[in-house]
């Protein structure tokens, strides 16, 4: 009988040795055995959390032409939650250079384990995870789900994922967290490599892996047990790293990359006729090289719509320049290689420059290798001038040294004789303004006033605002606004659509909208409160949740905010306010306050500018501070009284003419 069970096992994973569904496969396996098991502990029974997360073993084999990478994955439900956390499990995979193998999935509950493996419903899906930013990777997404499963059960997964992209020639790389938003109780960490010198980086100092000599290779191996979750606060600039981590790879030095990558821009086919034709009439039209630079980057920028198709070696090689022009579509690289090529047609020479808009300057303390870039812009020397120049951006106009702006901080060139990365300097002047004005112009007490709001947003906010309008369109924008000023005036109107000026040859654009506000004044009331608040520093005053911090805390640099309010009267006051000027000066941004009034009018104007772009943990609580009295500064009003302050001698008038006609209705 125990034969028998055993044959019929044999006979049910050969079944499933292969399985495919929607035209994708996985393997049934046993754990390779290369792999060294780690015993896991019992969860803890004090835990609150839905799921405890008992292992993190993962291993990888650097010995044979396919790299493979094991993972062991435990982890115990402790709630109803928790089960249907961990009942879903999911493993990524490309299919079109990796293959997806599972070795075990095994369900324990009150000290039987059992095997669900043949049993488990595992579908694998194409979901692009990248659809919103464009991009089309073609990764497969392999869905384990476990019926049955239990607050108390635990879940070993075991599987394995063999090849790499072609693109990195052979060469390797991996990077492993070492810590999460969740504890785990035991991490292992474990690279085989015939290199008796593997090169590796940690953010943190203390983590050096242990190296042995197996045969005639090398284990590097970290372990770790107890490791406490990281709250991420909020808020934290990009470049920033949360977490922990551990990096291997094969490529050793900045000119290995180079020489990596230059071979895959290069590109020697003529251009397209209709691509020459472009070169030709931008050469005639241009008045220096600085202008026909200009017509390469905005057509780059703004005809080439971006979308990326980033599969197998496409993940780093772009598309030809013809094949791009051809499809007017591409990503950063796609964008990056026309660029060079429509340069070099009008006798410019430039060079992709690859750079990390996550890591940004911190790109520098990481190995060197393709991974640690994740975006392609163009470096152009051009009479004694440096430009960065991004394909991606677009609605960009302004000046070139507008367009030459960047903050990524540091670039990798790929250009003949580079071995070290390049300082990309940062913007030190403003580099987004917003200007507005909101004009009230009241009548009597109780008939509609009229609101006038002109808005400028200048080079990156106008930036981001034609992009804004180009995907929602006037109609959209106008019920936006209309909606944005009824919140605090339900009674508002727009009069007609906004009027909006484009100046591109400034990069500014300019908003002009009329409204009529009905229900203004409150008419239970004797008197009658004018808001003038500073809406438009909104968005650059927000409080962050996680105040006593141990993170820095973001601030967008390079901006300045401008919000002027108005209002005309029909009547004069004698206006006994005080000083309302006010002045808050930060590390982060500097706040002014001016508060003028006349007799028939009363103006407040609030100022925002950033300083930096970033708050250090140390400076949070004076920051924040800060921030809140800016608050409290930008939305205050001022009371009027209803009554009708006419001077004296409108009054006599007014008795004289009720007198007479007093005496004409006399008999």
């Amino acid at each position: 009988m125990r034969f028998f069970l055993i044959l019929l096992l044999s006979l049910v994973w050969q079944a499933a040795a292969n399985a495919n569904t929607a035209g994708f496969s996985y393997q049934q396996q046993p754990v390779p055995a290369w792999v060294t098991t780690s015993p896991t502990q019992q969860a803890r029974p004090e835990t609150s959390e839905p799921v405890s997360y008992l292992l993190v073993d993962e291993q990888i084999n650097w010995l044979n032409t396919e790299p493979v990478a094991y993972s062991h994955i435990a982890m115990q439900a402790n709630t109803r939650k928790g089960v249907e956390q961990a009942s879903q499990y999911q493993v990524s995979f490309a299919p079109e250079y990796q293959q997806l193998t599972f070795h075990s999935i095994r369900l324990t509950r009150n000290g039987d384990t059992k095997e669900q493996l043949g049993i488990a419903d595992i579908r694998l899906v194409q979901r692009e995870q990248e659809h919103e930013r464009q991009i089309y990777t073609g990764y497969v997404t392999a869905m384990v789900l476990l019926s049955d499963m239990q607050p108390g059960d635990r879940l070993d997964i075991q599987y394995s994922i063999t090849g790499t992209n072609p693109i990195y020639g052979g060469k390797r790389s991996v990077y492993f967290p070492l810590n999460w938003s969740v504890a785990v109780q035991q991490l292992q960490l474990r690279v085989l490599s015939s290199a008796e010198k593997l090169a590796y980086y940690s953010n943190q100092a203390a983590v050096i892996p242990q190296q042995r000599k197996l045969g005639n290779h090398y284990e590097y191996r970290w372990q770790q047990s107890d490791i406490a979750a990281v709250k991420a606060e909020d808020n934290y600039p990009q470049w920033f790293m949360p977490y922990d981590f551990i990096e291997f790879n094969e490529f050793g030095r900045w000119q290995d990359v180079v020489a990596w990558a230059m071979p895959l821009y290069q590109f020697n086919e003529p251009l397209h006729s209709e691509l020459q034709l472009l070169v030709k009439t931008w050469l005639a039209e241009s008045r220096s090289q600085e202008d026909y630079v200009a017509k390469v980057v905005r057509y780059v920028q703004n005809d080439i719509r971006y979308f990326g198709i980033e599969i197998g070696l496409n993940s780093h090689q772009p598309f030809s320049p013809n094949t791009v022009f051809s499809r007017k579509y591409g990503d950063c690289k796609d964008k990056t290689t026309l660029m060079i090529a429509l340069l070099a047609a009008g006798g410019i020479k430039a060079y992709p420059a690859l750079v990390s808009s996550a890591t940004r300057g911190q790109i520098q303390h990481r190995l060197p290798g393709p991974i640690a870039f994740d975006h392609v812009i163009t470096y152009l020397p051009l009479n004694g001038q440096d430009y960065w120049l991004d394909g991606t951006r677009s609605q960009q106009y302004g000046t070139l040294e507008q367009k030459g702006r960047q903050y990524f901080q540091q670039a990798l060139l790929i250009k003949e004789g580079v071995t070290t990365l390049t300082a990309i300097p940062m913007p030190s002047s403003v580099d987004g303004i917003i200007e507005s004005e909101e004009r009230y112009q009241l009548g009597a007490v109780g008939d509609p006033v009229m609101l006038k709001v002109a808005i400028s947003y200048q080079q990156y906010e106008a930036e981001s605002f034609r992009g804004m309008l180009d995907q929602h369109g006037l109609t959209e924008y106008a019920s936006h606004l209309e909606r944005v000023y009824q919140r605090q005036y339900p009674g508002a109107d727009l009069v007609e659509h906004p009027v909006i000026s484009d100046d591109k040859q400034s990069n500014q654009v300019q908003v002009v909208a009329s409204f009529i506000i009905d229900n203004f004044w409150d008419e239970n009331e004797p008197r009658q409160e004018l808001s003038l608040f500073g809406d438009f520093l909104e968005r650059f005053t927000q409080l962050p949740k996680n105040t006593r911090r141990k993170m820095p805390l973001y601030i967008e640099p390079n901006v300045r905010v401008q919000h002027r309010i108005h209002f005309d009267l029909a009547s004069p006051i004698q206006w006994q306010l005080g000083d309302l000027q006010l002045e808050i000066d930060n590390s982060g941004f500097v706040y002014l306050r001016q508060v003028e009034t006349s007799a028939y009018s009363i103006t407040a104007v609030h100022h925002y500018q950033s300083k930096s772009d970033h708050i250090t943990p140390e400076q949070a609580l004076d920051f924040i501070t800060a921030v809140k009295k800016v608050r409290e500064a930008m939305y205050f009003t001022v009371v009027i009284d209803k009554t009708d302050p006419v001077p004296e001698i409108l009054k006599d008038i007014r008795q004289r003419l009720s007198e007479m006609l007093k005496a004409a209705e006399t008999p």
